[in-house]
């Protein structure tokens, strides 16, 4: 077939706009493009190779020019990895390694090529980008020193945080024991024989109240260390009843009407025990204090069944929560009290979350607060996991 002039000249300048495109790419990236004729084993390189500093990038046009300027402890490897490539039957082939620079220093680079192939499968010719990765991991070196300094400041914001919930939380049942103990001690300075029981009730009372403080720094501290929850199947309704009895223990001396309701009855949870008595016993302990002033003080505990889960709801009908509060309320330094510390309902959160559920604020206005969460049904499939992991 004779090609005419107007063809021909059609296809010159086909190829004269495609030249000039691949010249543009070349300029237009910082990545050093290369074209291997493997019928000639010569190399074309764009004007980027000269970034390495060695002056000879254009007058040696051969693959040793590349070979030698690899790292020494690479240059076995990537040479082997180009050549498999090339008597394989793949059509790319993609490898890192580092590559000399005149002035000492090594870049490291991610070298892709794609491999043209004859009718027979044959390898004719390599074309790749040589792409300087050094930046790159100087950027994820720095940002993995910060993660690590971050980590370290979490870890201490973890120990701060501990110390104030064992502050918080260890005051009642220390508190307690103190006053049994110095009970005990009153009533032996003048014991008579029909004394001794009220002293070992004291007495009791006081390792009681011992033990559990103990049982609190043991939950907090996992609970910090987040080594997971001890999760267990527990009665909602006796859970409950013991974080009311402990939560009003410090009531000043005026009746609390506390009613409490769990429907179904028989509602079961899993969760760790001590850590959700905690959250009732903060969240009581916060309706106690605000209805302080009210005329007929009262606590409504409501249980009840929502799919998967139990929500449980302690509302008062005390001083309410203002506006200006509401968003921050379980941020460990918001606190509506004068001698708080602000950090019960963070406490709370922690615990609630750590034990799959939410806590949240329903409602808040003058005369009636309501506060709720939710934690995960005791499932019998889920006893059944717990037995095979353990």
């Amino acid at each position: 077939m004779i090609m005419s002039v107007s063809e021909s000249g059609v296809k010159l300048e086909s190829l004269i706009d495609c030249e000039e495109r691949s010249h543009l790419v070349r300029l237009a990236t910082e990545d050093t493009i290369w074209d291997w004729d493997l019928t000639t084993n010569l190399v074309e390189r764009s004007a980027r190779a000269a970034k390495f500093g060695h002056p000879d990038w254009q007058s040696d046009p051969s693959m040793a020019w590349w070979e030698r300027h690899i790292h020494p402890d690479d240059r076995e490897a990537t040479i082997a990895a180009f050549a498999d490539a090339v008597h394989s039957d793949e059509m790319s082939v993609s490898v890192e390694y580092r590559f000399c620079k005149a002035d000492g220093d090594s870049a490291y680079i991610y070298d892709r090529a794609f491999i043209i192939r004859d009718k027979a499968g044959l390898a004719t010719r390599m074309i790749g980008a040589m792409i300087d990765l050094t930046e790159l991991r100087l950027v994820k070196l720095l940002l993995r020193k910060t993660e690590n300094r971050l980590a370290y400041s979490s870890r201490l914001n973890a120990m701060g945080t501990m110390g104030s919930m064992l502050a918080h939380e260890l005051n009642q049942p220390l508190t307690a024991a103190a006053n049994y103990i110095r009970a005990s001690r009153h009533i032996f300075a003048s014991a008579q024989s029909d004394d001794f029981d009220k002293i070992h009730d004291a007495l009791e009372g006081a390792e009681r109240n011992t033990l559990r403080a103990g049982d609190i720094i043991r939950k907090l501290r996992e609970l910090v260390t987040q080594r997971g929850i001890v999760g267990a199947d527990n009665s909602l309704a006796q859970l409950i009843d013991d974080g009311c009895s402990i939560g009003l223990s410090e009531a000043k001396p005026r009746t609390v009407i506390v009613r409490k309701t769990v429907n179904p009855s028989d509602l079961s949870v899993w969760i760790d025990r001590t850590q959700v008595q905690q959250v009732i016993i903060n969240l009581v302990r916060n309706a106690v204090e605000a209805m302080e002033n009210a005329v007929n003080p009262e606590i409504i505990v409501d249980a009840q069944r929502v799919g998967n889960f139990a929500e449980i709801s302690i509302s008062d009908n005390g001083t309410g929560i203002a506006d200006d509060v509401r968003d921050g309320i379980f941020s460990a330094i918001i606190t509506t009290k004068a001698t708080g510390m602000g950090i019960g309902l963070s406490i709370s959160r922690t615990i609630i979350e750590a034990q799959g559920g939410e806590i949240w604020l329903e409602s808040s206005a003058p005369g009636f607060t309501d506060f709720r969460f939710t934690l995960p049904l005791f499932q019998i499939s889920e006893q059944r996991e717990h037995i095979d992991a353990d």
